[in-house]
């Protein structure tokens, strides 16, 4: 009889995003059967579903139903976007119009268009085709009336003392439709659009649309009557999308505004359109593109990956998802829907994309699977690796009950190496609760490319302008935050230092009326229109004013600059204090359109550089002018540029002598100049540099009630000018307090949860940095993960103990070759003589409740003079417990008094000052070829001179422990059909009748993937064995407390 523990790889539940009416995968289906599947017809798993349902005759959604995966079909045939293997996008869209495809698009390797539900069986077929998907409908960052914008952002004063309307621009508007509810020509009777109408380049009258691109454009003639419009449609696909920023670009328009995002634009790299939004900017200088910043908040979770082990469905542990990405000592993250609220995720990793970038792309397959209790209700399953881009999309999941639903996500690796990091959104509700939730940065895609100004928003009533006790707007609670670093360039390559963007840029204003989109928020009639969607039309009316005031002569980073400098300074709510400046969540603040007009009819003048006294890097800065280009130039800096940014030559800034240089800079023929006092500059507080962050802060843990400290190292910051730091933390969870002086953190937490926590270095000129890291509060009595710590050994017997920390208290197995047991729950054996005249490293497993760890036992080490435990009473550090596979460390002491909490260090590679004995080390140190010895210090917090050290010779990297040789014995293994191209083989074992034997598969380097118990009833006894999934190397390891056999299996 089979006993199946956790890992075991057979028939495996996965559900995808699915049809109301059809669902593509069930609880049965295999989903290495659908990966091979929907990689051999070029389709995702959900547009596979599609073409296999009823010959296509597939349903409308039911949007009563829990799951929603609303596809676009016309006519038959359905919205598609299509990627080209060799990023010629023209060839593959002649290729898929001869196969039908309708209404087509191409921009660089994207392909958008309709095609006939009855020929995507044929997509199979095109030879430069990677992948088809559903074209998944973008999310809208949602005159007799006038939008309270208009006044909020001080633009009728505008339009009243400074003599501007807008005239002379045109603003091209882009989301997903203008006319299709008509309406247009009512807008035009009224005077809510232009006399002379707006330009449709292209609209999209398809069921569904919302006409909101007309609502914005009522907004733009609010602001800026003066200026013409245009109309594109961004509901062609991510090529459509792209092409239209072009189009309105060819068509004469200066200032461009979306609210879109496509799902599926990458977080980590700029997509098409992002690039599309840099290529109108660059090409013309005096053209803005405005992008609302999203209305998703910080509804996102962003980490570093940690693998963890192979994990099942729940309630099905024959049903295995992947290896489960570890949250924090669970393998799932529960997320809170509130009553009538939606569910809806976009997970990425850092890869790049190939539609994007070409090239291979995505190496590995990341899967998401959401669950309720034991039942599947969204997931993403996508083969990654043969479409080559790393990102996974739900469908839409609505908690159709009147009270908050608990669900289970797991991100977990199917196949290819570990990610670096992953990320997640949630395009669903707001409000839901998340375990582990980092808060992270929501806002990503085109909106953060460097040629786009991305806009957060403020409801006009939480403006000075509506509310005389406020000084300086609120930010909406839904507006989203920046933050999300970029890793990869266009092409692809990894960029050496994660650049973070300031994103977004600018805050403008929401909530105002118009004719007919959104609902009468304040009873006057007229229905508002909130959301982000609504802030970007506003900052592009303003721009249209200022444009005009300057001629139209304005380049884009001129428009930006007045904006910011001319902004109130806004505050995010969710972090300490007042952020003074920039903040990832309402950039400069609240734009002032009268201010920034006013700062454009300044003359031009120079002002004071921005200067560094150690590089003799210099900024020219210039205030006033009529915003056409300006050049600069200075005798020792530069001859006449456009580029501000320049060095003082090396000779002039060593020289002792030279104190001055004559800045210049002309506009329009004007010059202007600036004597720069460099020494005295770097004499004064001016010369004062910034501090940096040096060593970033690694996550801590403690337990509710439970006596914490930590030490923020000195060696966190550096300060270039060698002054003394001071030192803030901000977003310490209750019951904590930080010591300044002493820089330590210290107190008994009284909440449970993940406290993501800023810790401030600030020197004598005011100037400073930051560091973040978590502090992750556990309850009390809550079960901690099991681990494997150091077993206790005797050289001279070959005596040996497992040992274990934590768990949940149901027994353990354990499983290691080489070591002679009674049985597998017996955690005392013998090592075997031959191991024991040629040691080498032991792989110990423990195995409770289905979830398996690890730990490599240094046989050759242990009694090869390292430092023996100490005798007596004496406090002392001992040998760690070290998992070399996971880098999962544990400081060990010997003596603790009883009532005093130990706190432990080691920089570099583990942690600083922290009362967590347990750790990840530094993956970088962990697997460097040379073995370095590391010095280890414990303490009792509050008694320096109790510190006691240990020098811990790190192990050599990870050997597979797994080929060790073994004595003939009666049991015999004979595998059948080897080698093999199944996931699975069947195996006779002969030789142990009536013994209980133990099976385990192990990949070529060693790493266990699955565990069997078998009851071996008769002479001979056939089981099947379920392998890995990727071709390859395997061993099949077989024993009992007595004897093993280790088996080759070669998969093709």
């Amino acid at each position: 009889m089979l006993k199946p523990l956790l890992r075991g790889w057979g028939s495996a539940a996965f559900l995808a995003l699915a049809l109301t009416a059809s669902p593509f995968l069930t609880q049965a289906q295999n989903p290495n059967a659908l990966k091979s599947a929907s990689r051999a017809a070029k389709l995702t798993p959900d547009l596979l579903n599609l073409q296999q349902s009823a010959n296509g005759a597939v349903l409308p959604p039911d949007r009563n139903s829990e799951v929603q995966n609303e596809y676009v079909i016309i006519d038959g045939a359905v919205a598609i976007e299509a990627a080209a293997s060799d990023r010629n996008g023209q060839a593959l869209l002649a290729q898929l119009q001869a196969l039908g495809l309708r209404q087509g698009v191409a921009f660089k390797g994207m392909i958008f268009g309709y095609m006939p539900i009855d020929k995507l069986d044929q997509l199979k077929n095109v030879s430069t085709l990677t992948y088809a998907h559903p074209f998944y409908k973008p999310d809208l960052n949602v005159g007799k009336v006038t939008s309270q914008g208009d006044k909020a952002l001080r633009a009728d004063i505008a339009r009243q003392t400074l003599g501007v309307d807008g005239s002379g621009s045109k603003v091209g508007v882009i989301s997903d439709s203008y006319n299709y509810l008509g309406g247009a020509a009512a807008g035009v009777a009224s005077g809510d659009l232009p006399a002379a109408g707006v330009q449709v380049l292209d609209d999209y009258l398809v069921a569904g649309a919302s006409d909101e691109g007309r609502a914005m454009a009522e907004i733009v003639h609010d602001v800026a009557p003066g200026a013409a419009i245009a109309f594109n449609t961004a509901n062609r696909g991510q090529a459509g999308f792209a092409q239209g920023i072009k189009n309105l670009a060819a068509a004469g328009c200066n200032i461009i505004v979306d609210d879109i995002i496509y799902l599926a634009e990458p977080f980590f790299q700029d997509g098409i359109v992002g690039q599309a939004v840099n290529e109108v900017v660059t090409n013309d200088s005096r053209v803005s593109y405005f992008s609302s910043a999203g209305n998703r908040a910080r509804a996102s979770y962003e980490k570093e990956y940690m693998p963890g082990p192979l994990v099942s469905a729940p309630g099905n542990a024959t049903n295995v998802l992947g290896y489960a990405h570890n949250f924090g000592g669970k393998y799932s993250q529960r997320i809170t829907v509130p009553a009538r609220g939606t569910l809806r995720l976009v997970l990425q990793w850092d890869q790049p994309f190939r539609s994007v970038s070409g090239g291979t792309g995505a190496t590995t397959d990341m899967d998401i699977l959401v669950y309720r209790g034991n039942t599947l209700v969204l997931s993403g399953v996508a083969n990654n690796i043969a479409s080559g881009d790393p990102v996974e999309v739900t469908g839409t999941y609505t908690n159709s009950t009147t009270s908050a639903v608990d669900l289970e996500v797991y991100i977990v690796k199917y196949d290819g190496p570990d990610p670096g990091r992953i990320k997640w959104v949630n395009f669903g509700s707001s409000t839901s609760v998340v375990e582990f939730n980092t808060n992270s940065g929501a806002s990503y895609g085109h909106n953060m490319a460097a040629g786009c100004i991305s806009v957060a928003a403020a409801p006009y009533y939480n403006t000075p302008a509506f509310n005389v006790n406020l000084t300086t707007p609120r930010v909406e609670s839904f507006s989203s935050a920046g933050g999300t670093p970029m890793l990869f360039d266009a092409a692809g390559n990894r960029l050496a230092q994660p650049e973070y963007r300031q994103k977004p840029e600018i805050t403008s204003v929401d909530g105002g009326n118009n004719t007919f989109f959104g609902s009468d928020y304040e009873g006057d009639g007229f229905p508002n229109f909130f959301g982000t969607s609504a802030a970007a039309p506003h900052a592009a009316a303003v721009a249209a004013l200022m444009q005009q005031k300057a001629g139209n002569n304005l380049i884009r980073s001129s428009v930006l600059t007045l904006m910011q400098q001319t902004a109130l300074d806004m505050d995010d709510p969710l972090t300490a204090g007042f952020d003074a400046g920039f903040d990832y969540r309402t950039g400069y603040g609240f734009i002032q359109a009268d201010k920034a007009i006013q700062a454009i009819a300044q003359p031009l003048a120079l002002v004071e550089p921005k200067f560094n006294c150690q590089t003799g890097a210099i900024m020219f800065q210039t205030t006033g002018g009529d915003g056409s280009p300006i050049e600069y130039q200075g005798i020792g800096i530069t001859d006449w540029s456009p580029n501000p940014n320049q060095f003082l030559d090396a000779p002039v800034l060593a020289d002792q002598n030279s104190k001055t240089v004559e800045l210049k800079a002309r506009q329009n023929g004007q010059v202007v100049t600036y004597v720069f006092n460099f020494r005295v500059y770097c004499q004064g507080s001016n010369g004062n540099q910034p501090p940096v962050l040096a060593t970033p802060l690694e996550n801590q843990f403690a337990r509710r009630g439970v006596a914490f400290a930590y030490l923020i190292p000195a060696t966190t910051f550096s300060d270039p000018n060698g002054d003394a730091l001071t030192y803030s933390v901000s977003g310490l969870p209750e019951g904590l307090t930080f010591n300044a002086t002493t820089r330590r953190i210290s107190g008994t937490p009284t909440q449970v949860g993940t406290f993501p926590v800023i810790v401030t270095a600030t020197d004598p000129g005011n100037l400073s940095a930051q560091a973040m890291f978590d502090i992750i509060v556990v309850t009390t009595d809550a079960a901690q993960p099991l681990a494997l710590i150091a077993p206790l050994y005797n050289c001279s017997t070959g005596a040996i103990s497992f040992r274990t920390i934590n768990g949940d208290g149901t027994p353990i197995t354990y499983f290691a070759i080489g070591i002679s047991r009674d049985a597998p729950t017996n955690p005392n054996g013998v090592v075997e003589p031959g191991l024991r005249g040629d040691p080498k490293p032991i792989v110990i497993t423990a195995t409770q409740s289905g979830i398996s760890v690890s730990y490599t036992f240094d046989l050759a080490a242990a009694c090869g003079g390292t430092t023996p435990p100490p005798t007596g009473g004496a406090f002392a550090l001992i040998a760690p417990a070290y998992d070399c596979a996971t880098g999962v460390f544990t400081f060990q002491v010997a003596n603790a008094a009883a009532g005093k909490t130990v706190e432990y260090y080691s920089v570099p590679g583990i942690t600083g000052w922290s009362t967590n004995p347990t750790h990840v080390f530094n993956y970088d140190l962990r697997t460097a070829g040379d073995v370095k010895p590391f010095t280890l210090r414990a303490r009792y917090v509050g008694e320096p001179a109790s510190e006691v050290t240990l020098e811990w010779v790190r192990p050599a990297p990870c050997s597979s422990g797994a080929r060790l040789a073994v004595s003939e014995q009666s049991l015999q293994i004979q595998v059948l059909g080897n080698p093999t191209s199944n996931d699975h083989v069947d195996v006779d074992v002969t030789g142990i009748q009536g013994q209980t034997l133990q099976l385990r598969v192990l990949d070529a380097l060693g790493k266990s993937l699955s565990e069997e118990l078998l009851d071996v009833n008769g002479t001979s006894q056939r089981q099947r064995v379920n392998l890995g999934h990727s071709p390859g190397m395997y061993f099949l390891q077989a024993g009992d407390a007595t004897q093993l056999k280790t088996v080759k299996i070669i998969k093709q």
